[in-house]
């Protein structure tokens, strides 16, 4: 497997990590609109399998994202910063 995210950062150009991007209400993502999100990536370990998987990584964000009727979430590269 590849380009799986090993480690999260909440800028772009912040040395290979990946950069979480949330927009709420049909919200545009893109650089420079405050959309990056200071987040984390937890492995959970099942004791079983569960859709052939035990393993899983979660990404979750460091705040509290705001209720709204959708939701967009955009995992980058921190080289690859929307425009």
């Amino acid at each position: 497997m590849s380009n799986v995210p090993a480690t999260m950062a909440d800028n772009y150009n912040s040395n290979g990590y990946y950069v979480l991007e949330v927009a709420v209400d049909n919200a545009a993502i893109g650089s420079g609109l405050g959309t990056t999100q200071t987040s984390y990536i937890h492995k959970v370990t099942l004791d079983s399998t569960l859709n052939g998987f035990d393993d899983y990584l979660i990404i979750s964000t460091q705040n509290t994202v705001p209720g709204s009727t959708n939701i967009l979430l955009d995992i980058r590269p921190d080289n690859d910063s929307p425009s």
